[in-house]
């Protein structure tokens, strides 16, 4: 009987986390579908959907009213985080208070596709590491993420670190990796943002329909010496993770002052010059026009 329980145990857990992903989408205030229709709709029975209702309900998430219905009485915020700095994505989620975590982890060694290989500066054909992660906050998938490293020392010897690294419960974070088991530390970024749809993976990885907005992160990652070391495709959903940039508008130089521009026409005046036939001959200038443009400047 203890495997049986231990399986419910688990089912509970996931059609909790399912519903959590399903309240996540719903505005504050919003009545759930009825429980017949919801069971459908997340495919799951009503018995372990109830179990599901009352620990979001006991976790401030949903109030259910006798006769009316269950209502969403708290919509988290979106995990908010500027384009500065680099973190990874983990550390972005544990700095907006919230539990990183991780799902569909895994490592493998492909040949790159074209695109990716003219960001990494690999020929044609050339084999490197691709790590695909999804990234939860709070248990809920925020970010699927496709990262691609080209070879560096010997390939199998990063390939065999990652792939125990991927055994691990927890999220990698491959900025650490590469700096402290490879000697590569990450210092700069160049970042393009773009929106897209969800394909029918990154809709199973991140709990969302299909065609689903999704913000696109595609970042090179470079070292000290311009090297780059990771080419990642970072896609966020847009209800879920929010990207903002601090922009500054530089000062612009100071006018100079009247005082400081009757200054300046003294000194041109008295070091003007005209050139003729290659020849440099001092222009005369009239000793009290200066005389007087002295006396305005002091």
């Amino acid at each position: 009987m203890e495997p049986i329980l231990g399986a419910l145990v688990s089912r509970k857990e996931q059609v909790t986390d399912l519903l959590r992903a399903y309240v996540a989408q719903m505005p504050s205030g919003e009545r759930l579908p009825s429980e017949p229709e919801l069971a459908r709709r997340l495919g799951v029975s009503r018995g372990t959907l109830r179990e599901a209702v009352s620990a979001l309900e006991a976790g401030g998430l949903l109030l259910r009213r006798h006769g009316i219905g269950t209502f969403v009485v708290k919509r988290r915020a979106e995990v908010q985080s500027g384009l500065e700095r680099l973190r990874g994505i983990p550390n972005i989620i544990r700095s907006d208070g919230r539990t990183p975590g991780v799902s569909n982890q895994s490592v493998t060694r492909i040949q790159v596709p074209g695109s990716v290989g003219e960001h990494l500066r690999l020929p044609e054909g050339a084999e490197a590491i691709l790590v695909t992660q999804t990234y939860l906050a709070d248990r809920i998938p925020v970010v699927h993420a496709l990262t691609y490293i080209p070879p560096m020392r010997e390939l199998g010897e990063v390939f065999a670190y990652l792939e125990q690294a991927c055994r691990r419960p927890e999220p990698i974070v491959l900025f650490d990796v590469l700096e402290a088991q490879f000697g590569q530390p990450v210092r700069y970024a160049v970042a393009d943002v773009a929106a897209v749809g969800a394909t029918a993976p990154m809709s199973t990885a991140l709990h969302v329909e299909e065609g689903c907005p999704l913000l696109l992160l595609e970042e090179t990652h470079y070292t000290a010496d311009d090297v780059p070391v990771l080419h990642s495709l970072d896609y966020l959903r847009s209800d879920a993770f929010r990207m903002f940039v601090i922009r500054e508008r530089k000062a612009p130089l100071a006018a100079p002052r009247p005082k400081d521009r009757m200054r300046a026409s003294t000194v041109v005046s008295q070091a003007s010059r005209t050139v003729v036939a290659g020849e440099s001959t001092s222009v005369d200038t009239p000793a009290g026009a200066m005389e007087g443009e002295t006396q305005h400047g002091t």
